[in-house]
């Protein structure tokens, strides 16, 4: 949500509903989420669904907020970053591992 709220004025342009209004229709959409496995249904009660045209916009805004704050508090430069939707591959200095695992872990 946080991600939406900070990419409002991009997102507004393509919407007739305001800020609270979109807010929840996505929290709608997350809250309201089911699916069959072997024969039994089941609900989503955290995240988002895989499977979701939704999943991988939200997806990319939060990974996009995750390397733009996360990259920039390092005390070094990673020579080499690329992400595909979730998915990272980076080169890092093999005595700084530790430094950023623990600094993208503690995200939120």
């Amino acid at each position: 949500m946080n991600a939406i709220r900070k990419r409002w004025d991009d997102i507004a342009m393509n919407t007739k509903f305001n800020l609270a209004q979109f807010l929840y229709a996505i929290e709608l959409i997350l809250d309201s989420t089911c699916f069959a496995f072997d024969g039994r249904f089941y609900e989503q009660i955290f995240g988002s669904p895989m499977g979701s045209p939704l999943s991988p916009v939200l997806a990319d805004m939060v990974m996009d907020d995750l390397e733009t704050q996360r990259l920039s508090s390092l005390n070094f430069t990673v020579p080499i970053y690329y992400r595909f939707v979730d998915d990272v591959f980076a080169i890092v200095p093999r005595t700084k591992i530790d430094e950023i695992v623990t600094t993208f872990n503690n995200y939120h």
